[in-house]
């Protein structure tokens, strides 16, 4: 029920832009007059926001989500009309010398939500949250597939949720986002049998604690995940 839940919540698909950031502080605060700028512009202009959401990561990178439910939706032009958003452009220009000015490098991916292993009951912003990363051996699909439900299962009898995905048209990997409310050590939840059966698939992890942005792109955090 919850996996299903879950693949009506989230959009199907995602343009992931990744920002590598040197100066933190620079690049947040930025980024807060980029969005309110955003904002500001679309309301005066009766425009809605396009909904979008991020974390940031302890190791300095930021994700930015934008959810298209095809393929096909790529394609589509921008709902904001160009006149507008010439508008945000120029008031954002005097900006983005500090913003380039603050990142080690920054590109796009397209990744695809794993419904089969996502697992979260609402789209508020938590409060411990540890993104990890798979890159899978070669030939070791299937039984990759097995040991996410059993790590499902162990973290959803502890009320960890899963957002999890795979990045089709980026580097390959398996993405995941593990939370809860109240701090988790996934090694003293998932058994060490299992943890073994998800090792012996991977070729390499990375893990990191990770925290919801809703202050960045001025969202509530109620409603984080959009």
């Amino acid at each position: 029920m919850l996996s299903l839940f879950a693949a009506l919540l989230l959009a199907k698909y995602w343009t992931v832009h990744i920002d590598n950031v040197a100066d933190r502080a620079t690049y947040e605060e930025l980024h807060k007059q980029e969005y309110a700028i955003q904002r500001d512009v679309l309301a005066a202009h009766n425009v809605a926001r396009a909904p979008q959401w991020k974390f940031s990561t302890s190791d300095g990178h930021y994700f930015n989500f934008r959810g298209r439910e095809s393929l096909a939706d790529f394609e589509k032009p921008s709902a904001t009309p160009d006149d507008v958003r010439k508008e945000i452009s120029a008031k954002q220009a005097p900006l983005e010398p500090r913003i380039h000015g603050s990142l080690i490098e920054h590109h796009n991916e397209v990744w695809q939500t794993d419904s089969d292993v996502t697992s979260i009951l609402d789209s508020h912003a938590v409060k411990f949250i540890r993104y990890h990363t798979d890159t899978i051996k070669p030939g070791k699909d299937d039984a990759y597939g097995k040991a996410q439900k059993a790590f499902r299962a162990a973290l959803q009898k502890q009320g960890v949720s899963i957002v999890a995905f795979y990045s089709a048209y980026g580097d390959g990997r398996y993405h995941y986002l593990f939370m809860s409310e109240k701090p988790f050590d996934m090694k003293s939840i998932v058994s060490a049998e299992i943890m073994k059966q998800w090792k012996d698939c991977v070729v390499s992890s990375h893990e990191v604690d990770a925290k919801a942005r809703p202050d960045l792109t001025l969202t509530d955090s109620a409603n984080w995940i959009q």
